[in-house]
């Protein structure tokens, strides 16, 4: 392997007909942005990346960003190390799955093999990730993992190493609720795949409409065991989400003491082996249809968080996904307000725009950076002296771009009191007392994911990318990491090679395309997948 394969100044993408690296280039066609390339063999291809050219662009300028030509790679991710230390490593578990839905690529009917290896495989990635500095986290993929009746084994593995783990689910098996209990013992997160409340619409893109009573019943079963929050991962479709994200964000606003992120995924309608009848949406057209949904919602690229260098270093903050491009997964903010009863974007909470208020604080962050230094804390007390300066700081600059009376609810003051009151008259915790006198306004994240798919492809996304897979090399077995979006190119034929290394594809066929001990009963084809 080398180390950091380098594109030199080249901005390549994928062939979608023969999956090799050829230079691409954007081509903008009145708001329609399309990304363009000419392979050598097959030809002239181009996919729709974007329906907003414009709120494509504007996301590389409040990052900065100084164009696909300063740094690419040349996308040969099996024998790259990937310079880039990942702040987060997915591996795939198995692609067996309880539902198997005609939207995924990522199960048996779409892969046309079975891939669940024994334990020791997963302790060989997670030897080498406990070696990291810092150690990355975790996220167990498929498939759908509590198709394995070892996950918590590979859970409790994954914690002897020291590695923090997640897990993606579509939560059919959660429903039961002594298994739920058993597996969040394990102390994992939770990445729940639910797609709106209706039935109708599990029918329509899962085909198996009685799978949301057992989601809600998963959802029931973890809140009685864990403090921990949860995830909700949704596959957005313009003309059908817009019907759905109401109720789906008022069940969200109920239970936002468990539920703190949603991830929208932009529907890819040609993904499976069959097909889906609706349109691809880009990442715009999902941020439209939030906008138009909840207006006053902006987004911005949650990249942007990691240049607000100054605060993660002093912080201790660690951005474990988001990655590093403007135009990777983005990021809205909305508040849980206890007076209005729902959630409001955090725009109603301040007094300049959201996108100007992230433009404003990244500027702030990197001026502070000098000021650290010469501050006469920081040459007295260190980092200490530099967290108080950046601190104290930071509220300076904050305060007079909130809606302070708004954001603090009325009476403040006096409900403050009543909170200091009770601490030195009862038992009940500091926590407990803010939420039966302040009210909750917990936040929400809504983050809108990229695609995978080969023809959304660009290298200049892989440079920096911190989310890589973790997976065995096809030909030396050793343990390797491909960036998240690139992986998919190769993952089949990395996982036949392991499949056949570990001696999986001995196995009868018939015996794995189901999910063992899922209690399903309903025939594969009519299964789906989790997310």
């Amino acid at each position: 392997m080398v180390s950091g394969c380098s594109g030199g100044k080249i901005n390549f993408g994928y062939c979608e007909m023969c999956h090799q690296p050829v230079p691409v280039a954007r081509e903008q066609r009145g708001q329609r942005l399309y990304l363009v390339r000419e392979c050598p063999q097959c030809g002239h291809g181009e996919t729709l990346i974007s329906t907003d050219a414009k709120a494509y662009y504007e996301k590389r300028d409040l990052m900065g960003y100084e164009g696909d030509a300063v740094e690419t790679c040349s996308m040969q991710c099996v024998e790259c190390t990937h310079a880039t230390p990942p702040a987060f490593v997915v591996i795939d578990v198995t692609n067996r799955c309880n539902m198997n839905c005609p939207i995924c690529l990522s199960n048996i009917p779409a892969m046309g093999f079975d891939f669940h290896p024994p334990i020791e495989y997963f302790d060989k990635i997670f030897q080498k990730l406990a070696k990291m500095k810092p150690r990355p986290r975790i996220q167990l993929f498929g498939g759908e993992p509590t198709c394995r009746d070892d996950l918590m084994d590979i859970l409790k593995l994954a914690r002897k190493r020291g590695l923090r783990a997640r897990v993606v689910t579509n939560g059919i098996r959660l429903a039961d609720e002594d298994y739920c209990r058993r597996m969040l013992e394990t102390g994992p997160q939770l990445l729940l795949g639910l797609d709106g409340l209706n039935p109708e619409i599990q029918k329509k893109l899962r085909k198996n409409p009685g799978s949301l009573q057992k989601k809600l019943k998963a959802i029931e079963n973890i809140e009685k065991y864990t403090r921990s929050k949860i995830t909700i991962m949704c596959t957005t479709a313009v003309g059908i989400s817009e019907q759905l994200l109401p109720d789906l964000f008022k069940f969200m606003y109920q239970k936002h003491h468990l539920i703190t992120r949603i991830m929208l995924i932009p529907l890819q309608a040609t993904a499976g082996p069959e097909q889906v009848d609706m349109e691809s949406n880009t990442i715009e057209d999902v941020e439209h249809l939030m906008e138009r949904t909840f207006p006053g919602t902006e987004f911005v690229p949650a990249g942007a968080l990691r240049l607000l260098k100054n605060i993660m270093r002093l912080y201790g903050l660690n951005v474990t996904a988001g990655g590093s491009h403007p135009n990777c997964e983005c990021l809205a903010l909305m508040v849980a307000d206890p007076e209005a009863g729902e959630y409001r974007p955090v725009g109603d909470y301040l007094k300049t725009p959201f996108k100007q208020f992230v433009r404003e604080l990244i500027a702030w962050d990197k001026a502070m950076g000098p000021k650290l230094e010469r501050g006469i804390l920081g040459r007295l007390f260190g980092r200490a002296g530099q967290k108080a300066h950046l601190g104290a700081a930071l509220f300076r600059w904050a305060l007079p771009r909130l809606r302070v009376r708004k954001a603090m609810g009325p009476q403040f003051f006096r409900r403050l009191l009543r909170v200091m009151w009770g601490r030195l008259t009862s038992t009940k915790t500091w926590g407990e007392l803010f939420r039966q006198h302040m009210g909750q306004r917990s936040m929400l994240e809504v983050i809108i994911l990229p695609y995978e798919e080969p023809g959304y492809l660009e290298s200049a996304r892989l440079v920096d990318c911190p989310v890589s897979f973790a997976c065995e090399h096809p030909d030396t077995g050793e343990i390797t990491l491909i960036p998240f979006c690139s992986y998919f190119i190769f993952k089949n034929e990395i996982l036949r090679k392991t499949a056949e290394r570990w001696g999986l594809l001995d196995r009868k066929q018939a015996a794995a395309a189901s999910c063992e001990g899922s209690g399903e009963t309903e025939p594969a084809p009519e299964r789906m997948l989790a997310s």
